[in-house]
């Protein structure tokens, strides 16, 4: 299903993302990592943060590619029940990629 495709390219790109930030290669920046007034104020803070935050997004990404590839064959291959459940696991990786994050942060 061409759907579950799409969804499933989306997460090898967020795994993409999530690499060069896990390997600590992204500088602080406004453009791209985890921004916030917090880790953007001080690079002591702006490594790790990105860090666990890339170790995140690879993580959602590799569930959201697996739940792809598997999410047809789930739900008999209907299609509105496919792009459900793709979106729900897409969604709900990323939420949960991102309070983790933010959790994290506090510590920092």
């Amino acid at each position: 299903m061409w759907a579950s495709w799409v969804f499933g390219v989306l997460g090898i790109l967020i795994v993409g993302f999530g690499i060069p930030l896990a390997r600590g290669k992204v500088a602080p920046n406004r453009l791209y990592g985890f921004r916030t007034r917090k880790t953007l104020s001080d690079p002591a803070i702006w490594y790790p943060a990105n860090r666990f935050a890339g170790r995140g997004l690879i993580a959602a990404g590799i569930v959201i590619a697996f739940a792809c590839a598997v999410m047809p064959h789930l739900t008999g291959g209907r299609f509105v029940a496919t792009m459900l459940g793709d979106e729900a696991v897409l969604l709900g990786s990323i939420l949960v990629a991102v309070v983790y994050s933010f959790l994290q942060l506090r510590k920092l």
